[in-house]
C-alpha cells in the first residue's frame, strides 16, 4: 500500500490486467491468475517477482487494499450475493477497515513512489 498514491493507479492496473485477461490474441496474461496480473500491472518494471515483493501481501503486511471486480451490468445496490461476499472479506481480514488511510499514506511516501517509478524531481514539478 505504501506505493499506491491514488485510486487511479489501481484502476489503471485493473483495466490493463482485464485487457490481458480478455485478449489472448496479443499474448494474454503474463501471470497465471488475474489478482497476480493486477499486481504485475502495478509494477513499474516487468518482473513478476518484483511486483509480488512490492505490492503483494506477506507475513509483515499491516495495511492492504482489497478490491472486488464485479460486473457493473449485473450490479444492483442491494445485491445480496455481492453484500455476502463483501461480508466474507471483512470477516476474513483481521483488522480494521479505513477508507481514508489511502489518502494520508500517499503524502508520506511520495518520495519512495517517485524512486520506485523512476520519476525525477524535475518531472514532479
Amino acid at each position: 500500500m505504501k506505493m499506491i498514491v491514488d485510486i487511479i493507479q489501481i484502476e489503471a492496473a485493473v483495466t490493463q490486467a482485464l485487457m490481458h485477461y480478455n485478449d489472448e490474441s496479443s499474448g494474454g496474461m503474463y501471470t497465471r491468475e488475474l489478482p497476480t496480473e493486477i499486481l504485475y500491472c502495478l509494477s513499474p518494471n516487468r518482473s513478476i517477482n518484483h511486483a509480488l515483493d512490492t505490492f503483494g501481501v506477506n507475513a509483515s503486511t499491516k495495511e492492504l487494499i482489497v478490491g472486488v471486480i464485479y460486473p457493473t451490468s449485473v450490479y444492483q445496490s442491494n445485491d445480496t450475493i455481492l453484500l455476502d461476499y463483501l461480508s466474507q472479506i471483512e470477516n476474513t481480514i483481521q483488522g480494521t477497515m479505513n477508507a481514508s488511510l489511502l489518502i494520508t499514506q500517499s503524502t508520506k511516501n511520495i518520495d519512495a513512489v517517485c524512486q520506485e517509478y523512476g520519476i525525477t524531481n524535475m518531472e514532479r514539478k
